[in-house]
């Protein structure tokens, strides 16, 4: 699972703070293509993985976003002083970026099937084709013809008469049908992952496609939907959820849409109420199963 519970891009913002505390955000750098956390759309209390330059110093860790007053505090994981945090001299550059620790490892792949087995018995043969045209004659042989012989005598033709046509037999019974031959072997069945987030608030990860997520924050959870341009997810792809303390709250992220039946909501009827959400095309979604009205 990830240190990071939002990634925000491109967000490049100076800091006036001064010492090892935490960080008050300010403005984009002067010739800096990049935006502020604001812009991006950072949330209160999101965990957000950040760098910190100062001069020759530098620093990497996370720490929880404050929106009022723009606050970020500061767990340090790795820096130049020795991993631990520097003391900042008014004057340092923080960009929010993504580390090594938010990449999930990929499992090993499993083992291949058994092979299933063949097609039935080969159909029968098409018609022939056409015959060719016939090639051109041959010249004749130069030899000379010889002489036709004499014709024999005409046979006298016989005065009996043709006998009668003999009755037809008797046409044998129809054999008995052979046993039908045995059914061929189910392949597997597709299973679905299982994880789950304690948090109050959640954004999907292409990780969680096919994966029934228990949320177990008391009071429920907020479920971001992602637009594709964060890391899209397959059409076709499927993901169960449930609150084990409260309900879970679908939130469409910029640009998505998710539908569901008329007269209900995007919120679950409470503690293990199971919804599905279901893609089914770029950015649109469908969600339905154990729905408030």
């Amino acid at each position: 699972m990830s240190i990071a519970s939002q990634w925000l891009d491109n967000v490049v913002v100076n800091t006036l703070t001064s010492g090892s505390g935490t960080v008050t955000l300010g403005a984009v750098p002067n010739n800096t293509n990049a935006q502020t956390e604001v812009d991006a759309g950072a949330t209160d209390g999101a965990t957000l993985t950040y760098r910190i330059d100062d001069a020759q110093a530098w620093e990497v860790g996370y720490g929880t976003y404050t929106a009022s007053g723009r606050l970020l505090s500061r767990n340090v994981l790795y820096s130049s002083n020795a991993d631990e945090l520097i003391n900042l001299d008014g004057q340092g550059v923080v960009r929010i970026v993504q580390l090594a620790e938010d990449i999930p490892a990929t499992g090993a792949t499993g083992p291949t099937g058994p092979t299933g087995p063949s097609g039935g018995p080969t159909g029968p043969s098409g018609p022939s084709g056409p015959s060719g045209p016939t090639g051109p004659t041959g010249p004749t042989g130069g030899g000379a013809t010889g002489p036709t012989g004499a014709t024999g005598a005409v046979g006298a033709t016989g005065a009996g008469p043709t006998g009668p046509t003999g009755p037809s037999g008797v046409v044998g019974n129809t054999g008995s049908t052979g046993p039908t031959g045995p059914t061929g072997p189910t392949g597997p069945t597709g299973t679905f992952s299982y994880s789950s987030e304690a948090g109050s608030s959640y954004t999907l990860q292409t990780t969680d496609a096919f994966n029934f997520i228990d949320f177990t924050h008391a009071g429920g959870c907020s479920v971001t939907v992602p637009p594709d341009i964060s890391g899209p997810f397959a059409i076709g792809t499927e993901i169960r959820m449930e609150g084990t303390q409260g309900a879970v709250t679908i939130v469409e992220g910029a640009g998505v849409g998710v539908n569901y039946y008329s007269g209900l909501s995007l919120t679950s009827l409470g503690s293990y109420a199971v919804i599905f959400l279901y893609k089914t095309a770029i950015n649109s979604w469908t969600l339905y199963g154990a729905l408030a009205s």
